[in-house]
């Protein structure tokens, strides 16, 4: 990180003694000027100090080159403070500078005036000390920053000096102000449009690979690399390869923005074998999926469904809603299958995956499954990532993996060449781009554009001659400066146009864009011709705009290209380059064509919504998005995604004018914070959340808002263990509900109070509460809508403790039934969380039945998928039911090492109190089995001390029993007749007949040797 510390001085004495409204007026424009140069270099102002500023590089974004911007803004802000002058002030403004660079502590704070970061470190303090030094309009930086240039600018070296506060002297240089760069902001790499050269060995193994695919054997290629040093050129070339020697080429790029949705990157691999693309609006994409499923013919109509549920076309067959999710997966699993198989009628197909990385982690794991079936099939999946993506490829005899590295100084000279060609004029300048480009093909190509841009190289590619001079040749020290310049050199309406393209951020169509901007399509087509043409974006295929048939008079064509820029990277330059007040407006109109092209489907892209109207500084739109997002990614199980739309909608929210709009926006966010927050075991954070949504509904005075807020409070007394002050809360806000009329916060109170009831141990309350809620609220519970602040499906969650109830009783054949109706409800809307707690229903009651063998392999299934969606709450009840299968079936030391990890991580912190006793539980039980007595009975008590603290009687009586059970198995008799009495006492105060019986068997056959030793003694006498 580089700091740059810039403070006002020499003209403000003078500034001082004039009137204070236009002393102060000088000074802000001074200070703006120096902001302004410091954002235009990438940098941020993150502290204004009276007449200064600190301007901080390579954070919180990293930047290579943080030390060159830090100092070209310095340049700026002396060249831009120069000649600012005005009748009242005939001095300019001075400025001293101080840059260091080095490492710096980052952390999150309130109290900056522009961040929410604040900085500490030596390095941050040595930098204040260099602009104290610095002389008025001059420039002091530190050696360690003047290293980092590595001769990018002049400077004069000063030499060591003591430093106060600095133990040893410092390196200290001025910066030369007539110091020249035409760089103004870096690029990493892209892909690139050059000749392919020095890719012959990886080609030749990529075709290697490619022949035995087409004798029949399936592989898998791997191609990893840096970003932008050239593995989709590569790839582009071993496509064309691959398609001279008979492949069918079919290939697809991952996208970063839908990696949160399970299975997106699978049914961008659909869309992409039945030929379609993405659109950005979703019924347009719908539709072309449905023409082509409609097209395929009877013999495939097995797989329609699998590609309407995968493709979102509809509604779903009631055959296809009657399987299980892991029977949908295998069906659509059979799909792509069914696709492959169907364009390998020509020959092998080459499927190619681009930046694989960005999958979905389901699109992944079931890929790594699929391609296992197609052993015998001539099919080569063709994959690209970078050099830290891991991935599970490796070991499998089908995988090979080829590294795009870097090119050679020998491969540099001849791509120079087939570039530019060998007049002798170019030996000026070809070592210094070759210099420059230090091994990357982009690089090399995109400077020598540059230069072909300006009139540095004049004649044809291939055949240039360099007719500038020493001056002309200063390269940008970056890339982005590079392009940039580039996109400078387009026409003003055409610049605009791509600009407005960074800021949407997608695969964009010219109406897309004319919407956006408010121009003619027909000027914007043009726009995105000459960015094609400049090489900036590249066309991505033709869109159908309309099926209305083409009339006299009208327009030739119905279709029109969509386009994107080459390269993420190049996105993200024009945008860096964008002024804020450029960037603000770019984002509203954004905004407000997405919303008017979406309509009533405006909620599917809530995210990308709340980002443009965040960004635009529509804060109303901005939080209203936000918590339509957090629905979203509750519903998917994407918890982390919704809490950061979280941070998004409460900060617009708080900067909403009108106070009663900004405390319901803020009172719905901190409401929906809950669903998100549950699953994590954010406990703490929910407490907070709520106490806060508490004082906005009194200020508010809305009693059925009061009410919802209550029942959440009674649902986090639940998870914390306050059975009491839960069921409190829940009858006061039913109440208040009841008057409020609200039929949603009345199911949702009756819910609590059967949950609370449970963890009571009123299992029989739990039943008959449960009934009269399906009863009453079927209406309400059919719709299978998440309530606010929950993470479950409420007839799920219903179903699951009047399940686990009717366990406890010992109506096993009522509970089993429960589960089977919560798994069929599933089949139509699954959920992961709500999955999750159906699971743990259905597997607790197989182990009541004996039936461990069964529930060890869903519940390693569960435990997965706790893991995969961050289902911290859940994750060690389900340890602690899946230790104890495993140590009914024998595997204690699995069962330990488990449960072992389990607390010494202490998991249990993040779950409801309620977790703890079944990590205790099921190790207790596995010890037992295992005959160590001692370690059992130890295990089993802490669960029954844990079930006392908390008034979780039921659990209580389950720990007793297993007390009892493991003493009599070491033969203390004694000991176990108490813990049967009491355990027998406690199930019947429960209603637990199974424990009950089990209780009363045991203790009989303890003592009936005592009586018969009793009799014996009788008749000896």
């Amino acid at each position: 990180m580089t700091l740059l510390f810039a403070d006002l001085c020499g003209s403000t004495a003078h500034v001082a003694r004039a009137d204070p409204e236009e002393a102060q007026g000088f000074l802000d424009r001074a200070l703006k000027t120096m902001a302004e140069a410091v954002e235009t270099y990438g940098g941020s102002v993150r502290r204004l100090q009276g007449d200064g500023l600190v301007g901080v590089f390579g954070a919180p974004i990293a930047q290579e080159d943080h030390a060159l911007r830090a100092c070209l803004a310095a340049l700026a802000v002396q060249r831009r403070t120069r000649g600012q002058g005005t009748d009242e002030f005939d001095a300019s403004p001075q400025v001293r500078i101080g840059i260091h660079s080095g490492e710096v502590v980052v952390g999150s704070i309130h109290d900056l005036l522009t961040s929410h970061h604040r900085l500490d470190g030596a390095a941050i303090h040595l930098a204040a000390r260099l602009e104290q030094l610095a002389p008025p309009g001059g420039i002091l930086v530190s050696g360690a920053t003047v290293r980092l240039l590595d001769g990018e600018l002049e400077s004069r070296v000063i030499g060591l000096r003591p430093i106060r506060g600095f133990d040893q002297p410092v390196e200290l240089h001025e910066l030369v102000l007539e110091s020249q760069r035409s760089a103004a902001a870096p690029l990493a790499k892209r892909r690139h449009l050059s000749p392919l050269v020095g890719r012959e060995a990886i080609l030749t193994a990529m075709h290697a690979v490619a022949s035995r695919v087409a004798n029949g054997s399936m592989r898998v290629l791997g191609v990893r690399g840096d970003a932008g040093i050239g593995k989709s050129r590569v790839v582009a070339r071993f496509c064309v390869d691959a398609r001279t020697m008979g492949f069918d080429v079919c290939g697809m790029t991952t996208r970063s923005y839908t990696n949160h949705l399970p299975y997106s990157a699978l049914a961008d691999l659909m869309r992409a074998l039945m030929g379609l693309r993405e659109d950005i609006d979703p019924e347009h994409e719908r539709d072309m999926a449905r023409e082509a499923v409609a097209s395929w013919g009877e013999a495939a109509q097995r797989h329609v469904p699998a590609a309407m549920d995968l493709l979102d076309l509809g509604s779903l067959p009631s055959a296809w809603l009657a399987l299980t999710p892991s029977q949908r997966r295998a069906r659509i699993g059979e799909a792509l299958l069914w696709l492959i198989a169907g364009r390998l009628t020509d020959g092998p197909l080459l499927i190619v995956v681009e930046d694989v990385f960005l999958a979905d982690r389901d699109s992944l794991r079931m890929l790594e499954v699929l391609w296992r079936k197609l052993d015998e099939l001539p099919v080569l999946l063709c994959v690209t990532y970078r050099q830290d993506f891991v991935h599970r490829w490796a070991d499998p005899v089908w995988f090979e993996e080829v590294w795009v590295a870097p090119l050679t100084q020998r491969d540099m000279e001849a791509l120079a060449t087939s570039l530019l060609g060998r007049h002798e004029s170019l030996s000026a300048v070809v070592p210094m781009l070759i210099e420059r480009a230090d091994g990357n093909p982009f690089f090399l190509e995109q400077m020598s554009l540059t230069l072909v841009d300006t009139g540095g190289l004049m004649g044809s590619p291939g055949d240039y001659r360099f007719q500038g001079t020493d001056a002309e040749l200063r390269v940008p020290a970056s890339i982005a400066a590079v392009i940039g310049a580039r996109v400078d050199r387009l026409p003003a309406a055409a610049k605009s146009t791509l600009e407005g393209m960074a800021i949407l951020g997608e695969v964009v169509t010219a109406e897309t864009l004319a919407a956006m901007l408010g121009a003619p399509a027909t000027e914007v087509d043009l726009h995105l011709r000459l960015g094609c043409a400049s090489g900036l974006l590249v066309q991505t295929g033709v869109v159908q705009q309309s099926d209305k048939p083409v009339g006299e008079g009208e327009a030739a064509s119905s279709t029109a290209a969509s386009v994107a820029f080459r390269h993420a990277l190049v996105q993200e330059v024009v945008a860096a380059a964008l002024t804020r007040p450029r960037r603000k407006l770019l984002h509203q109109a954004a905004f407000t064509a997405l919303v008017a092209r979406l309509g009533d489907r405006a909620n599917e892209r809530a995210s990308v919504l709340a980002h443009h109207a965040y960004q635009g500084g529509f804060w109303m739109d901005a939080a209203r998005f936000s918590a339509a997002a957090m629905v979203r990614s509750v519903a998917r199980s994407a918890n982390r995604d919704a809490l950061r739309m979280l941070d998004t909608g409460l900060d617009a929210a708080q900067r909403v004018d009108d106070e009663p709009t900004r405390l319901a926006c803020e009172l719905v966010l901190r409401s929906e914070a809950l669903g998100p927050l549950w699953p994590l075991g954010h406990f703490d954070a929910m407490f907070v959340h709520l106490e806060r949504a508490q004082a906005i509904t009194e200020q508010m005075g809305d009693p059925k808002r009061q009410a919802a807020v209550s029942l959440q409070m009674a649902g986090l007394f639940w998870t914390r263990g306050k059975a009491a002050q839960g069921l409190a809360a829940a009858q006061a806000a039913k109440a208040a509900a009841l008057w409020a009329g609200s039929r949603g916060a009345q199911m949702t109170a009756a819910q609590l109070e059967l949950m609370l009831h449970h963890g009571l141990g009123r299992y029989a309350e739990v039943v008959q509460r449960a009934r009269d809620v399906e009863r009453d609220f079927a209406v309400e519970l059919s719709g299978r809508r998440i309530m606010r602040g929950w993470a479950t499906l409420p007839s799920i969650n219903l179903k699951v403790f009047l399940a686990d109830a009717l366990a406890r009783m010992g109506d096993t054949v009522a509970a089993q039934a429960v589960c089977d109706q919560a798994y069929r409800e599933l089949q139509a809307q699954d959920h992961a969380f709500s999955r999750t707690l159906v699971d743990f229903a259905q597997t607790s009651l197989w182990l009541r039945q004996g039936l461990h063998a069964q529930a060890i392999p869903l519940l390693r299934e569960t435990l997965v998928s706790c893991q995969q969606h961050d289902i911290h709450t859940m994750t060690p009840c389900i340890v602690g039911l899946l230790a104890e299968a495993l140590g009914r079936a024998g595997a204690f030391d699995e069962a330990q090492a488990m449960v072992e990890q389990a607390l010494a991580d202490k998991s249990y912190l993040l779950a409801g109190l309620y977790s703890e006793f079944y990590l205790r539980y099921g190790w207790g039980v596995a010890c037992a089995t295992a005959q160590q007595h001692a370690q059992a009975l130890a295990q089993f008590s802490a669960a029954q001390a844990h079930a006392v603290r908390y008034e979780q009687w039921g659990h209580e009586a389950d720990a007793l029993l297993a007390m009892g059970e493991v003493a009599a198995s070491a033969g203390d008799t004694s000991s176990a007749l108490i813990h049967l009495d009491a355990a027998r006492k406690a199930a019947q105060a429960c209603g637990m007949q199974g424990v009950t019986q089990r209780a009363q068997a045991l203790s009989e056959r303890l003592a009936k040797p005592a009586r018969v030793a009793s009799l014996t003694e009788l008749a000896d006498d």
